[in-house]
């Protein structure tokens, strides 16, 4: 196997692992805090999950072959792999994530694949896995600057699942503050604040490993009490696919539907909060809450597995996944087998169809009539008009 065939066959292996931390934290939650994890919101972080992990396994293909490129033809420099490289390495990659998330919650255009991870309004362990399925090809954009400054790909491809890996258990509400680390390293406080929908949690604590650019930036806020978890307006949505399309749905009609470019340009590159004025704002609220009403036309098409099947499902589309990528050692092979086979267990595990409430004319309770947080006012700027 190459190396970027490895890396995909351990993550794959790793999954019974993360999925025991969950269950481990789901008991810690129970007897110690008293906190039930309901069925239905583990089993949509599952399906975002599973449909992630296909079409990242079919994503970082591409991501392997362009950061090498890059390396290989258009580096600056020749660096090799030290104490010092890493430190560099490990500095970047975590400025980059910062600024790139940041951005992310401050762009329309980006915060259509980022607000998957935040729609879930159960927080712990679960919600660490709950990514975007485009999450791969769009956060790898800013980390080809690595690739430019001579960082190899024999360093760079562990370190960035190591901050994988870090991430994951910063999505916990059962770990306490943690004293002194909390001021150089993002911790299950910081991170459960910036899952905070409550307005004095918003933009906030940004961080990926290090939570001293938030403190430089300024959009550092400690917890006081426990947050409310999800977006500020719930969408209602259930299924994982309407989940990852319908923001950009919306967004193809609505640019569709205005009437020139700089209109267009604001809608995509001002914040989520942002709105227009008068009957423009009403008719691009009527359009994404039409938007949201049609997960009911998809559910209606998609099959779905009785509950008591569900797990036995997971189970068995799992090992078909790991036996085909162990036997077939290609690349190309093993990602299009296990895009297939998530694709296939995306649809075994389709939830219930409860009856999803209308959604309600988007109001003003968000950012717009605030000072956005922190430094840098060009990634927080609130009114493009």
């Amino acid at each position: 196997m190459s190396d970027t065939t490895k890396n995909l066959f351990y993550l794959v292996l790793a999954v019974p692992l993360l999925y025991a931390f969950i269950g481990i934290e789901a008991w810690v939650a129970l007897k110690k805090f008293g906190k039930k994890r309901t069925w239905q919101a583990f089993m949509q972080h599952v399906n975002i999950s599973m449909g992630q992990q296909a079409f990242g396994a079919f994503f970082e293909l591409g991501i392997a072959v362009v950061y090498t490129r890059i390396y290989s033809q258009h580096r600056l420099f020749d660096l090799n792999i030290n104490a010092w490289t890493i430190l560099l390495a490990f500095v970047m990659l975590d400025f980059n994530t910062y600024l790139f998330h940041r951005l992310s919650h401050r762009r329309h255009i980006l915060w259509a694949n980022h607000s998957v991870h935040h729609s879930g309004q159960e927080f712990g362990l679960a919600a660490g896995v709950r990514h975007p399925w485009f999450s791969a090809i769009i956060l790898a954009v800013p980390q080809y600057s690595l690739a430019l400054i001579g960082i190899r790909p024999q360093l760079f491809f562990p370190l960035i699942t190591a901050f994988y890996l870090y991430q994951f258990f910063t999505h916990s509400d059962v770990i306490p503050r943690l004293g002194w680390i909390e001021k150089v390293f993002v911790t299950p406080s910081h991170h459960r604040v910036h899952h905070g929908s409550d307005e004095k949690y918003l933009d906030s604590n940004y961080g990926a490993v290090l939570i001293v650019w938030d403190r430089l930036f300024g959009t550092h806020v400690e917890e006081q009490e426990e947050p409310v978890y999800g977006l500020v307006q719930p969408t209602g949505i259930t299924t994982a696919v309407w989940e990852n399309v319908h923001y950009y749905l919306y967004l193809f009609r609505a640019v569709l539907s205005l009437p020139d470019f700089k209109t267009r340009f604001q809608l995509l590159f001002s914040p989520p909060a942002f709105r227009f004025e008068g009957e423009l704002q009403e008719r691009l609220d009527a359009l994404k809450s039409e938007v949201i009403g049609n997960e009911r036309a998809y559910k209606n098409l998609m099959p779905s597995l009785p509950t008591q099947l569900r797990i036995p499902a997971f189970i068995t589309a799992y090992f078909m996944t790991l036996t085909y990528m162990g036997i077939h050692h290609s690349a190309p092979r093993m990602i299009s087998g296990a895009l297939a086979l998530g694709i296939l267990l995306l649809i075994a595990l389709q939830p219930d169809v409860p009856e999803i409430p209308p959604a309600t004319t988007l109001e003003a309770k968000l950012e717009s009539e605030r000072e956005p947080r922190g430094l840098m006012p060009g990634l927080c700027l609130g009114d493009l008009s």
